[in-house]
């Protein structure tokens, strides 16, 4: 019947899809590897501390590979102690750097994904981000991963404890997250929480952004005058 021959071709499709997948990742995960530690050269030039990280080289499992690109850990400063009756322990805060990952799973996806810094003087609590989703490998050109790893500084920036991050920054991260909605989630009640905590404060930053140039406008027009 044509609609079982339909489906069976479809499934069939579906097979290619993750043996294209797992053919190209290999194929293309070296040149990424290179990318990335020739753009952790350069940034290291300018004082941008990076390390690259290949899960090929301490698997956790079976199917999953990987490629990171992760900024520096650095001390915050900050120091508590604990002191018991047996000893005094000391713990030093640190803040771990943002980092980028290029994935692979045996499913057929590949993503680009960014994870937050993080450290023990902030409480804050912020979301892993993708920022690019295929099935093929091949679909991720150098440009996409130098647009990338600036977006990796930039959420370091926003995320990390001892940086200040420019409206510049804050925007882009916004703009990711939006993209991250509309790449993971489905279905309606999931989209409404999303769409409510990702535009609201979108908005608001947008209007004071609009604001502020409003005020400086009407400032050096009254000089002027």
């Amino acid at each position: 019947m044509g609609w079982q021959k339909e489906f069976s071709l479809e499934f069939e499709r579906d097979e290619l899809r993750r043996l294209i997948s797992y053919v190209n990742w290999f194929t293309f995960k070296p040149k990424f590897k290179e990318q990335l530690v020739l753009l952790l050269t350069q940034l290291s030039e300018k004082n941008i501390n990076l390390n690259v990280i290949d899960m090929a080289d301490e698997p956790d499992g079976y199917g999953f590979d990987c490629i990171t690109l992760q900024v520096s850990d650095r001390m915050t400063g900050n120091m508590r102690q604990q002191i018991t009756k047996e000893s005094i322990k000391f713990n030093h805060h640190r803040q771990k750097g943002a980092s980028l990952s290029i994935t692979y799973s045996a499913t057929g996806a590949v993503h680009m994904m960014l994870f937050p810094s993080s450290s023990e003087d902030s409480m804050a609590e912020h979301d892993s981000l993708i920022i690019f989703h295929s099935y093929n490998a091949k679909n991720i050109t150098p440009t996409i991963i130098e647009n990338g790893v600036r977006d990796l500084l930039r959420y370091h920036r926003v995320t990390g404890v001892l940086h200040k991050s420019s409206i510049k920054d804050m925007l882009r991260i916004k703009l990711l997250r939006v993209k991250t909605y509309f790449i993971q989630y489905n279905d309606k009640e999931n989209k409404f929480k999303r769409l409510t905590a990702l535009y609201i404060p979108a908005l608001t930053l947008f209007v004071t952004l609009l604001a502020t140039i409003a005020t400086i406008l009407t400032m050096k027009i009254t000089m002027q005058l």
